[in-house]
């Protein structure tokens, strides 16, 4: 009845957004620009701490970012992610080269649309006046796979592609 609902509803709005299990980049943003304009904290010291998610499964980027790494391909939706998790962990089954390379596409995509709000947080900042005098930590939590060895996204895992992070300060 989900996916009926949803093609019916594809003839005239963007669905993906349904299968987001977070704020997107964007809101956010918008949230820590609500903070930081709160007059309340004006000319006081703060701890900001903004955590995108949109690199994180389920992978549903925004647009433009949602079709930026598939070329010609189709996105998988939320049904589809979840039978090739299911098929990785519970069936000990492979990816298909197909599926694999469109699910880090879609992955690519989220990973463009957390950089491009970075870069509106740190625009924001300096408008506000805030970026000068900030120190700036960026990081990330854990790196992704995609069945390379098994496993999907992340978890327990020593392998390089899940825990080695960058990590830039301002």
């Amino acid at each position: 009845m989900r996916q009926g609902i949803r093609r019916l509803l594809e003839c005239c709005m963007e669905t993906s957004a349904f299968d987001s299990v977070f704020r997107r980049s964007d809101e956010v943003n918008e949230y820590a620009f609500s903070i930081v304009d709160d007059p309340a904290v004006q000319g006081r010291s703060l701890f900001l701490f903004v955590n995108y998610m949109d690199g994180h499964a389920l992978y549903v980027p925004p647009p433009p970012y949602n079709t930026l790494f598939l070329g010609g391909d189709q996105a998988i939706e939320y049904p589809w992610q979840k039978v090739i998790e299911c098929d990785l962990f519970e069936k000990n089954r492979g990816i298909s080269d197909l599926a694999k390379a469109r699910l880090i596409g879609q992955y690519d995509g989220g990973m463009a649309s957390q950089d491009a709000a970075f870069g509106q947080l740190v625009e924001g900042l300096k408008r506000r006046g805030i970026c000068e005098r900030a120190l700036i930590i960026v990081t990330a939590d854990h790196g992704e796979a995609f069945g390379e060895r098994g496993p999907m996204e992340h978890g327990v895992s020593v392998y390089e592609d899940q825990v080695q992070v960058p990590m830039l300060i301002k």
